[in-house]
């Protein structure tokens, strides 16, 4: 057994501040290396991974999931990973779920901070979101599916909760 894994595992929580240093390089790229191996139906890899650490661009994306409001949304992190899944495909989301945990864990495996935020297609549909999605080379016949805040913690990590047990139903 595995217990430094499994320690990995029951550890990672969703952070909620991020420090405004860019992440390294290497541990972008082993982060996105997990995303790329992440299980998927029929190996089809349907997700696309956008990395945006460009100010202007991260600055569009909390305009658009924001619609005026003043909070960022993705709590600070200098690197938001966007991913994006074919419209049409039946497994879209589950793929894109796959990535998006492998993900996660590739950024706590390497000391980084991470929290899931949730990225409506709606967004993309906009002008505003359509014009990204132009600038960023994606095909129309994509829906954004989630987004990942990524970066170096900020503060305490939050204490894990109890979880109700009764979510296992065994038979």
């Amino acid at each position: 057994m595995n217990k430094d894994a499994l320690d990995l595992l029951y550890k990672r929580r969703s952070i909620r501040s991020f420090k405004d240093t860019q992440i390294k390089k290497e541990e972008l790229d082993a982060v996105l290396k997990a995303g790329i191996l992440a299980p998927c139906a029929i190996n089809r890899q349907t997700t696309l991974m956008v990395v945006v650490q460009s100010q202007i661009y991260r600055d569009a994306l909390v305009e658009l999931k924001n619609a005026g409001t003043d909070k960022d949304p993705f709590y600070g992190a200098p690197t938001i990973i966007v991913l994006f899944a074919p419209a049409n495909h039946y497994t879209a989301i589950e793929n894109a779920s796959a990535v998006q945990m492998n993900l996660m864990h590739a950024a706590n495996a390497v000391g980084l901070a991470s929290c899931w935020v949730h990225m409506p297609k709606e967004i993309f549909q906009q002008v505003e979101g359509k014009q990204l999605m132009y600038a960023w080379g994606l095909p129309d016949d994509v829906i954004s599916v989630a987004a990942l805040a990524i970066g170096y913690q900020d503060g305490a990590t939050p204490e894990v909760p109890d979880k109700e047990q009764h979510i296992v139903i065994s038979v």
